[in-house]
């Protein structure tokens, strides 16, 4: 995946203007600045709405931001997954990454009241059970303290083995958690080789779980990796 790190282009004159909004010696933009110089300037409406959008679409340098998903890219894929200590929620057991050695990891992050989330785990082990067992392993994990997990899976039963990080705080990430999530909600989805060496991380949301060809971005990328055991 290509990173975004090139500057606009500054040949329409919209974006000309809009170069200099809020410029005061320093190449960054400044909010404040960039709101007061916009109730100034001569845009009509519809170029006004356009101009804050590829504004709101800039870092502090003036540089296109990366996306979430160009950001969990660029930490995860190519290197060696981070490390874990996760507790299981059916029977409290705690496992570490060692589990995954030598077979082809599949790590599901979601949140617990996502709906969405807990039908695409239910899909992927229905496809995970269609694969060798010797081959690959499957693991859904979530910010929650077991008593959390365990009433989940009384309400929720699942066709995939949950992990608990029952170090998050509320409104912020388990330990765990954020050496693999860019940000709460949704799901991301995390896929190693057998030598632990990350080969796809996919962030989905709410709407793109709800299409049919979801997941298959996931599948491909770990039968893949099982092809190259």
């Amino acid at each position: 995946m290509q990173r975004l790190s090139t500057r606009i282009p500054q040949q329409p004159e919209v974006v000309q203007q809009a170069d200099h909004v809020g410029d005061d010696g320093d190449s960054r933009h400044h909010p404040e600045q960039v709101e007061e110089e916009l109730a100034t300037a001569d845009f009509d409406p519809k170029t006004l709405a356009w101009v804050r959008f590829l504004i709101g679409c800039l870092d502090s340098d003036g540089f296109l931001a990366p996306s979430d998903d160009e950001l969990l890219h660029n930490r995860l894929v190519g290197r060696r997954a981070p490390g874990w200590l996760l507790q299981r929620a059916d029977d409290g057991r705690w496992i570490d990454d060692r589990a995954l050695r030598g077979r082809v990891g599949v790590l599901v992050f979601f949140e617990l009241g996502c709906a969405e989330c807990v039908a695409a785990l239910d899909d992927l082990g229905q496809w995970a059970r269609r694969q060798p067992a010797s081959a690959l392993t499957l693991f859904a994990v979530a910010g929650a303290e077991l008593p959390v997990g365990r009433a989940f899976l009384g309400r929720t039963p699942l066709l995939v083995s949950l992990l608990l990080d029952p170090t998050r705080r509320p409104g912020g990430l388990g330990d765990v958690i954020r050496q693999f999530v860019i940000s709460p909600g949704g799901m991301t989805v995390v896929v190693t080789d057998p030598r632990g060496v990350v080969r796809h991380a996919a962030l989905l949301d709410a709407a793109e779980l709800s299409e049919r060809d979801a997941l298959d971005d996931v599948t491909a990328a770990a039968a893949r990796a099982m092809r190259r055991r």
